[in-house]
């Protein structure tokens, strides 16, 4: 793990940050992995040679702290006490001056409101609701991987991994399907993107057309998620325009991001272990398990938060308005909580922190786990054996989420 020097931070390092504890993590927008190495190398070097909390450049847009002990993490990753996400998702909205600060809600929120959103929401969001959408969502799948199928090759993330999520997106919202291609730029703007004039002018045209359809659902509501938000009540009232459109980019954000990372990495996974391929297709029945395994085992979602109690960590003084990073992976990954954690094993049961944890665990888990399983089993069903194209060396996007740049595959 390379140690940093005070020249290579954003600001001028804290009085309570000991020299000794200053480090690089290079998951920062604009960083891509393009040698071979992989998101997993760099949180294994850093479990493995940096000390269990320090103080890194760049992370969260902004300079802080990342722990890289797991239980640590695990702990924490649900502490709504001593940590925040609102610092993190306060995005500006610079066309609107009267809704310019826009919360993402319920994911950005703290107790109690926190609790009360969440309350709100999560019937939406409920496994058997969710159920509802997997004949659908198969068909979808199937159309995707119909397209390239008898070509025998694909770009995986630009024809499947960005393409099926965004599209169940734009359905579960009642957006115009003619809007996916633009909503997969603006969405790689807002996740990936490095230049901040760019990330700022893509929330502005998302806010653009969210509030477009909160106006159109305010006068002809239906079944989708914008008029379900328009019907909830929040402590005896309708949510307000300001609420109602945080609401709207949390979905945008989380509909982007997570399954299309998560799916992508489970693939590369896939295509290298050509004998976990012969087992799931030979195993249909174990997918949902499977699944959840591999989600583990390759998930690598940062979850970042900012100190708004004092807090000791590792023996180590957090104050208010510290950044802190916790690295998912390094809690999946840590054998004080899970056996032979380097090791995909399709029995196992495993409750793991790829969505979090505890209070702010991710709203949409249920509709990103159905759509990981439908992904993998209309992959598996419909392609052959697949590896990642000879000669090609993935590369990875180290911002907001590390995810593969490129999965072209051959079969």
């Amino acid at each position: 793990m390379e140690r940093a020097q005070p020249a290579d931070y954003l600001a001028a390092i804290p009085d309570h940050v000991p020299p000794d504890l200053l480090y690089h993590f290079p998951f920062r927008r604009g960083v891509i992995l393009d040698d071979g190495t992989t998101p997993f190398d760099v949180i294994d070097d850093a479990v493995a040679h940096a000390p269990p909390i320090f103080w890194a450049p760049g992370v969260d847009v902004r300079d802080g702290w990342v722990v890289t002990d797991g239980r640590i993490v695990a702990e924490l990753l649900g502490d709504l006490t001593h940590f925040s996400r609102r610092a993190k998702n306060v995005f500006r909205f610079t066309r609107n001056e009267a809704l310019r600060d826009i919360v993402l809600v319920p994911s950005a929120t703290n107790e109690p409101e926190h609790h009360t959103y969440r309350k709100m929401f999560n019937p939406t969001f409920a496994p058997r609701y969710i159920a509802q959408l997997e004949d659908h969502a198969r068909r979808t799948a199937r159309e995707f991987v119909t397209r390239f199928r008898e070509h025998g090759e694909c770009e995986f993330i630009a024809q499947f991994g960005r393409a099926f999520p965004i599209r169940i997106f734009l359905e579960f919202m009642d957006l115009p399907l003619e809007m996916t291609d633009r909503f997969i730029e603006l969405g790689h703007t807002l996740i990936q993107g490095a230049d901040l004039d760019s990330i700022s002018a893509a929330l502005d045209e998302v806010c653009d057309v969210m509030l477009t359809h909160i106006a159109v659902r305010r006068r002809r509501p239906g079944e989708d998620l914008i008029s379900r938000a328009l019907a909830s009540e929040f402590r005896g009232r309708r949510l307000d325009e300001q609420e109602l459109l945080g609401h709207c980019v949390n979905l945008f954000m989380g509909g982007m991001d997570t399954v299309t990372t998560t799916l992508s990495h489970l693939v590369v996974w896939l295509a290298t272990h050509p004998e976990a391929q012969t087992w799931l297709r030979e195993h249909p029945e174990s997918s949902a398990v499977a699944v959840n395994e591999l989600t583990r085992l390759a998930g690598v979602i940062n979850q970042y938060r900012h100190c708004r109690k004092p807090i000791v960590v590792a023996g180590q003084q957090i104050l208010p308005g510290d950044s802190i990073v916790f690295p998912t992976a390094v809690a999946n990954r840590d054998p004080a909580l899970f056996d032979e954690p380097a090791t995909a094993r399709f029995d196992r049961h495993s409750k793991h922190f790829t969505y979090g944890t505890g209070a702010p665990i991710c709203l949409g888990m249920p509709l990103a786990r159905l759509e990981l399983r439908i992904a993998l089993e209309e992959l598996l069903c419909e392609l052959p054996q697949f590896a990642i194209q000879p000669g090609h060396t993935v590369a990875y996007n180290m911002g907001g989420v590390a995810q593969p740049v490129a999965v072209p595959l051959r079969w």
